[in-house]
């Protein structure tokens, strides 16, 4: 007889951060170990990323992108074909 124990609370949220923390520590890793143009590093894409929120550019490019993927997401949902386009044998 086994007893299930769930992670919830503040033990939930830190888990979540320090597995965050540790992809992008293994990112900046690999960036030193790359050349920049291979892999940048995490400060080069935030600040890039900082300066691309202020753009009008950028809320169009996400806009349409987040549509098309709602408008496949859809299609898919209502003619219930899974994403990869196969369908599964009934068993």
């Amino acid at each position: 007889m086994s007893t299930s124990t769930r992670v919830t609370g503040l033990r939930k949220h830190l888990a979540g951060v320090l597995g965050v923390a540790f992809i992008f520590v293994l990112w900046q890793a690999a960036a030193w170990a790359l050349p920049d143009f291979l892999m940048p590093g995490v400060p080069t894409v935030v600040s890039r990323l900082v300066q691309d929120l202020g753009q009008s550019d950028f809320h169009q490019s996400l806009l349409g992108t987040l549509g098309r993927r709602f408008f496949r997401f859809a299609i898919r949902y209502a003619t219930c074909v899974p994403p990869d386009g196969r369908h599964r044998a009934e068993t």
